[in-house]
This record gives structure tokens, C-alpha cells and sequence, in this order.
């Protein structure tokens, strides 16, 4: 069964609540709710669009695959990709878990690629 899973994004992305990130990305208060808690009933198009600008995904981010009892979904299968089997969500619990050392070689990584980002758009 496919569902839309906002709550892994918006971990994927810092947010630990949902609905305060979707209001903060300009969707109306209830709506955003509606859509964090999975009680919206039916998405339009405009609204994937929106959240997906929010948490700069792709609407593939969205979805999560949950395998109905006993399916088995090989590797090559056209959906597997959205089984998100053993996807890590939080990158500052694992952050935590490494020693400082290791910390700021993440960090000094992700400013140079950050730099070069901006190098290129300056050209």
C-alpha cells in the first residue's frame, strides 16, 4: 500500500513538527494539519507542488511503499525504491552518536561542497 509519509521528510530536513513547517512554508494552518497527521483525503496537484518546494524533495520523496503481507517487491521492480528499507531519518541523532573528530570533518566537508556551490553560481 502507498502513502504519502511528510513526517520522514520533514525529519530528513530538521523539522520535528510538520504542521509548523508547512504553515512556515505558507499552507494555510488546518490544511497543514490535515496533511502532517495523513488526514487529507485528497491531494491535489498544487498542494504536492507546494510541499515539495517547502522541503526541496520530489514528489518520489513523498511516498513510502508498505508491502502488503507476504509480497515481496525484488530489487528490479518499479516501486522498490519507495519500500525505504532500512532508511536512516535523522541525521543529528547519528551526528551525535560520532566522535567530535569525525563531526568536523562532516562539517568541513559539507562547507567546501557549499562553496563550491556558490562558486558556480557566481560564474
Amino acid at each position: 500500500m502507498m502513502k504519502f509519509d511528510l513526517r520522514r521528510v520533514a525529519q530528513k530536513k530538521g523539522w520535528t513538527n510538520v504542521t509548523e513547517a508547512l504553515v512556515k512554508g505558507g499552507i494555510e494552518k488546518q490544511k497543514a494539519w490535515r496533511m502532517g497527521t495523513g488526514r487529507m483525503k485528497k491531494w491535489d496537484v498544487k498542494d504536492i507542488e507546494k510541499v515539495c518546494d517547502i522541503f526541496q524533495c520530489t514528489p518520489n520523496d513523498l511516498f513510502v511503499m508498505k508491502a502488503d503481507a507476504g509480497k515481496v517487491y525484488p530489487p528490479e521492480h518499479h516501486l522498490y525504491e519507495l519500500l525505504r528499507v532500512n532508511e536512516s531519518t535523522d541525521v543529528v541523532t547519528f551526528l551525535k552518536s560520532q566522535p567530535i573528530a569525525k563531526v568536523k570533518i562532516f562539517e568541513a566537508e559539507m562547507l567546501k561542497i557549499r562553496m563550491e556551490e556558490l562558486n558556480k553560481k557566481k560564474q
